[in-house]
């Protein structure tokens, strides 16, 4: 697991849980309690961790990453037919998630979604440039998840005048999603918007607005944001939000 913190060394860990040779038995049967202190300190305190050796394949994270960018990038006339701001498709392309009051600021992004009903997703409804990874789709159905959001955030010609994504919470209990490596991601700790930077190979969590309730306050919900950016794109494969 990783923080979002200056001193961590992920390849460092990794190489010495290699050494160990034992395997996650081994963390197991040596009694180690870190981890789950670890998460449950970022919960209580910045509400975002960022986890490593997760067991979910890095060909499984790449291949979201590059589906997700087959999907926006193709001709406009394969997708036009998913366009819809509204919330009650099951499957969908959109850019302004419902309606957009005059005073907000529109997210430079746009987002291809799946909601799950009753935990599952017909496989055909998915466009079939996404279908190669369809393993993964399988694994959120087994997770009891409720909403796939894969996100393209293309560059701006005006990134001073907009955001990414604008600064929100979530109102879910945890959000997991797999990012690449471009940066712009940033969390709300106390009066300071900070920097998450990409670390290899790493799911990032968030609590939700949900799970803060539940907990009376215990976990903190993080309010994050997404710059926008002149040059290039940024692609987060997905965000499952779960509940």
């Amino acid at each position: 697991m990783a923080t979002d913190d200056c001193d961590y060394d992920w390849e460092k860990e990794v190489g010495e849980f290699e050494k160990t040779k034992t395997g996650v038995k081994g963390l197991v049967d040596s009694g180690i309690t870190k981890i789950v202190d670890e998460i449950r300190k970022a919960s209580e305190t910045w509400g975002f961790f960022q986890i490593v050796n997760h067991g979910v394949p890095t060909s499984v994270m790449d291949g979201i990453l590059e589906s997700t960018r087959r999907f926006h990038e193709q001709p406009e006339e394969a997708k036009t037919d998913l366009y819809s701001s509204d919330g009650r498709r099951n499957v969908r392309f959109y850019t302004i998630n419902g309606h957009l009051k005059k005073p907000e600021v529109a997210s430079w992004r746009d987002a291809f979604s799946c909601t799950f009903t009753d935990d599952f997703l017909d496989p055909e409804f998915i466009p079939p440039v996404c279908r190669p990874e369809q393993d993964f789709l399988e694994r959120l159905q087994c997770m009891k998840s409720e909403y796939l959001s894969c996100l393209y955030y293309p560059a701006c010609p005006e990134p001073d005048r907009t955001l990414g994504t604008v600064g929100h919470s979530d109102p879910t209990i945890l959000t997991v999603l797999v990012q690449d490596d471009s940066g712009g991601l940033q969390i709300r700790h106390h009066d300071d918007w900070l920097d998450v930077r990409p670390v290899q190979g790493a799911l990032i969590v968030n609590i939700g607005d949900l799970l803060q309730l539940i907990t009376n306050d215990k976990f903190k919900s993080v309010e994050h944001r997404v710059f926008a950016r002149s040059k290039g794109t940024r692609v987060v494969g997905c965000m499952l939000l779960l509940s």
